[in-house]
């Protein structure tokens, strides 16, 4: 990767817009997975796609809510270029109601090379609590200022 880019807006205190951009050389095809709370309204504006609630992505776990184009084969026009949808709550939504799944992704997504290559399975990487990123920091320093003392010897 990267194969895409997944663009979040807040549109009012209870819609969020969301847009998935291919990069070039690469199309959606038949799964997209987020996370938003279950009692949301997710409205798809992209053509051919349609809501299919919680749902399963090829490795990257299960998501609340999946989204599919309709078209489970790989011919080239049946590839999308790209998604739009937005979700909306009653009670409020923001952009920090969209969360990872179990395996710490927050979107997941087939990918389709537009040269004709095997299609396959994207997600976005699980990022690093800062309370991990600390610990790894104390552990390289620790481990840098042995490595030291010993060359010195």
């Amino acid at each position: 990767g990267p194969y895409a880019t997944v663009t979040l807006s807040q549109v009012d205190a209870n819609t969020v817009s969301v847009s998935v951009a291919p990069l070039p050389g690469f199309a959606l095809h038949h799964q997209f997975g987020f996370n938003a709370p279950g009692d949301a309204t997710v409205t798809v504006s992209t053509a051919g796609w349609s809501v299919a609630n919680a749902g399963q992505v090829d490795g990257a776990g299960t998501f609340t809510w999946e989204l599919k184009d309709g078209h489970p084969n790989y011919p080239p026009e049946a590839v999308n270029l790209g998604l739009g949808f937005t979700v909306s709550r009653a009670g409020g939504l923001s952009i920090s109601d969209f969360t990872a799944n179990s395996n710490g992704i927050h979107f997941a997504a087939q990918v389709y090379p537009r040269d004709g290559s095997p299609t396959g399975f994207a997600w976005t990487q699980p990022i690093p609590e800062p309370g991990s990123l600390a610990l790894l920091g104390t552990g390289l320093l620790a481990l840098g200022s042995a490595l030291r003392r010993k060359l010195k010897i």
